[in-house]
């Protein structure tokens, strides 16, 4: 008779002969110390962990729920020493990385199910020439190798622990291995801050020169918003005829209304790259909420009154340019208003001689 210990390791519970279990507290404990100035400790116990988890449960059957002594010697001798060992360790898992791979898919290695980066893996080749060969027969199978595709995605089983993807790559999950997956990782995360920082400074620079063009739009309008009001009140752009009645504050109101659609969208694009370019000053007594609802509320209000006012007077203003050869009078400036009527200038000089007398 033996004792058996309950143990949990790599998240799960397990039942381990007492020499086992002595035996797993050794290397465990050792491997703490070895790892004890390693940044990545807890990452690396935690796969070294998974890894002999992955390689005792083999032994358990639906009559055996009890890990031996054995299948414990045999994982930690299968898993290694953390970071380094004698030369004859060092041969004995370089040996025992030529092991047969097993065929699995490998999600976390792919792009979709991981299909592809498995059947790399297996065949020990490059998995953009797997999926490149991928594509290749998905174009001269038009289209099957889609069906194909699912199929062995649904039949692959998935490699999810480190001891399957140690497999798929003929590897046995070693200490060293899975030390040197860790730092690699590591590497890769300091690469993707390093890209993520040169992205956020292109983007910061982007930001900037778009805020310029916005800034120099919204300066544009406005200039062209306060001649208009400067010219109505000179009243040097004053309607004719039927079209008097828009003379005055309609004038003024209808200007200011599409002056107000027009330059508050560029203002809040102005502020929005002002903010992504980390160039956003907070203006003092200012609640930024309700900044912006009074943008939102003036906005859709210019839309209503410009809407109205084109539903309104719209007909008549057609009218006068159907009356007029397509153009309005504004002051003493005619404006093509229907290009379809205006027709050839010369004609229309020839028409209207007074046209020619005044402007030419």
């Amino acid at each position: 008779m033996k004792k058996v210990i309950s143990i949990s390791l790599a998240g799960r519970s397990y039942q381990v002969e007492e020499e086992g279990y002595s035996q797993l507290e050794g290397y465990l404990s050792d491997a703490e110390k070895r790892l004890k100035n390693n940044p990545d400790k807890e990452d690396i116990m935690a796969d070294i962990e998974q890894s002999i988890a992955d390689k005792c449960a083999v032994s358990l059957t639906a009559g055996k729920n009890v890990i031996a002594a054995g299948v414990v010697e045999k994982a930690l001798a299968q898993v290694g020493t953390v970071e380094g060992g004698s030369e004859d360790e060092v041969r004995e898992s370089e040996s025992v990385s030529d092991n047969p791979r097993k065929l699995y898919a490998l999600p976390k290695e792919g792009e979709i199910a991981g299909v592809c980066a498995g059947l790399a893996a297996y065949f020990t080749v490059d998995v953009t020439i797997m999926r490149l060969l991928f594509v290749l027969l998905l174009f001269l199978t038009q289209g099957l190798m889609i069906l194909v595709y699912f199929a062995m995605a649904i039949a692959m089983p998935a490699a999810k622990t480190p001891e399957a993807i140690a497999e798929a790559h003929g590897k046995p999950g070693t200490a060293k291995e899975i030390v040197d997956k860790v730092k690699q990782a590591a590497t890769d995360a300091d690469l993707v801050t390093k890209i993520g920082t040169v992205i956020s400074l292109v983007g910061k620079s982007v930001a900037l020169v778009l805020m310029t063009v916005f800034a120099a739009g919204f300066v544009a309008v406005t200039v062209v918003w306060v001649w208009l009001l400067w010219a109505i009140g000179l009243g040097t752009l004053q309607f004719s005829d039927q079209l008097a009645v828009l003379n005055g504050w309609k004038q003024v109101v209808f200007a200011t209304a599409v002056y107000v659609v027009v330059a508050l969208p560029i203002f809040v694009s102005v502020r929005a790259m002002r903010k992504v370019a980390n160039r956003e000053k907070e203006i003092p007594g200012i609640n930024t909420n309700i900044a912006n609802s009074t943008i939102v509320v003036g906005i859709v209000l210019a839309a209503v009154t410009v809407f109205a006012f084109t539903s309104t007077y719209a007909p008549r203003v057609q009218d006068y340019a159907d009356t007029h050869g397509g153009y309005l009078q504004i002051g003493e400036h005619k404006v093509c208003a229907d290009e379809n009527k205006c027709g050839d200038s010369a004609q229309y000089l020839k028409a209207h001689p007074e046209y020619r007398d005044e402007n030419l």
